[in-house]
């Protein structure tokens, strides 16, 4: 099942009836729903392999349609070889796409992006399957992945939009998979635009639930980040280490969500004033870092900066934080977290009484946001 599926171009066209052509398309809507669906077994199981139908040049509709499910299945398994060899091949053919083909290629271009957490090329790629084809062929797998990629770039009104037709879709279709992850991620941006008790209210909820199962499970874990999170914006720094501390158990040591939680955890610390504690976390974090490299390359990045902040008495130590931990978030399309360290030096400053460093900093806030702002209305 590893192979490509491609056109057969030494064998004269045998085109399908009409009714073959609407029978075949509506098995394969059905095998998609499948994955959508996590019901991977019965995806496997019903992969076609029928030459007349997947390699039949005469239906090319029907081959890239095929293969762009295909490759949703791949990613759905964790076949990553699979999917790069796929892709591949669909970038090759793009040209060729009708805007349905070209919707479910850029949903697919956007999630494998965001995988190796290339943001800004996800997000592109996600708006470009907005522009050409959703809502028509959204679903919930779409709405939820661009919702993530807007959440972590700070786009947060959009992804709020997102995850709301996220969650119709799958309240349409009867679709639990996701509910957790929509309904924390909606919670996190709610709190991102001052609605912190409504986010604490969805969460709770979410949270009892989760806590009533019997086995340790990841949508646990993930709703304590997202409470972690929420708290220490709220300044509660104690409940947030509690929740954040829970969180690990449940969480793959080395994933991205697990070093989340140990930068959550190490910033409610060295905001709580615990700095040797905060920096035993970041170092903790930083030697568990593994995988794919720009994952560990921005994990390095938001684990310098907050172990940077919390040196922030020495005058090297904010200007190394200007001039080089900044510009790293500010590259990899992070401006929120960029401004918030902006806005702490400058409060630090503004403490001690240096408002020619106030001035500088509050500058650099005016920059950053007009370059975020800028590439908004570029991308919306």
């Amino acid at each position: 099942m590893g192979n490509i599926i491609k056109l057969d171009m030494t064998k004269k066209a045998r085109p399908l009836t009409p009714i073959e052509r609407r029978k075949f398309e509506k098995e394969l809507h059905i095998w998609k729903n499948q994955i959508v669906h996590g019901k991977l077994e019965d995806a496997a199981a019903f992969v076609p392999q029928r030459d007349r139908y997947v390699r039949n040049f005469a239906e090319i509709n029907l081959h890239f349609l095929y293969n762009l499910f295909l490759a949703r299945y791949y990613r759905a398994i964790g076949s990553t070889e699979d999917v790069e060899r796929l892709m591949a091949y669909l970038a090759k053919r793009q040209p060729e796409f009708d805007d349905k083909h070209n919707f479910h290629y850029y949903h697919l271009l956007g999630s494998c992006e965001l995988e190796k957490y290339n943001y800004k090329e996800a997000l592109k790629a996600f708006f470009k399957a907005e522009e050409v084809g959703a809502p028509e062929w959204a679903d919930i797998g779409y709405y939820y992945n661009f919702a993530y990629c807007l959440t972590d770039m700070g786009y947060t009104r959009k992804a709020i939009d997102c995850m709301k037709k996220a969650q119709e879709l799958a309240d349409d279709t009867k679709n639990r998979l996701y509910d957790v992850y929509i309904q924390s991620l909606l919670a996190q941006n709610y709190a991102r635009i001052g609605q912190s008790s409504e986010a604490l209210k969805i969460l709770k909820g979410i949270y009892m639930i989760e806590k009533a199962r019997d086995n340790p499970n990841m949508e646990l874990g993930f709703v304590c980040v997202t409470l972690g999170d929420i708290y220490c914006r709220l300044n509660n720094y104690s409940e947030a280490l509690a929740k954040l501390n829970e969180a690990l158990p449940h969480l793959v040591e080395g994933s991205g969500l697990y070093m989340r939680c140990l930068y959550y955890k190490a910033s409610a610390l060295i905001f709580s004033g615990l700095v040797d504690d905060g920096i035993s976390c970041i170092d903790e974090c930083i030697s568990t870092l593994r995988g794919d490299l720009k994952r560990v390359e921005i994990q390095i990045a938001l684990m310098d900066t907050i172990k940077h902040f919390a040196l922030l008495p020495s005058r090297n130590t904010a200007e190394y934080m200007k001039t080089t931990a900044i510009q790293k978030l500010i590259e990899f399309g992070f401006y929120d977290d960029a401004i918030d360290y902006y806005q702490l030096i400058s409060d630090f400053y503004e403490k001690a009484g240096d408002m020619a460093q106030v001035l500088e900093y509050n500058i650099l806030i005016k920059k950053t946001y007009k370059k975020y702002i800028n590439e908004r209305v570029e991308e919306l």
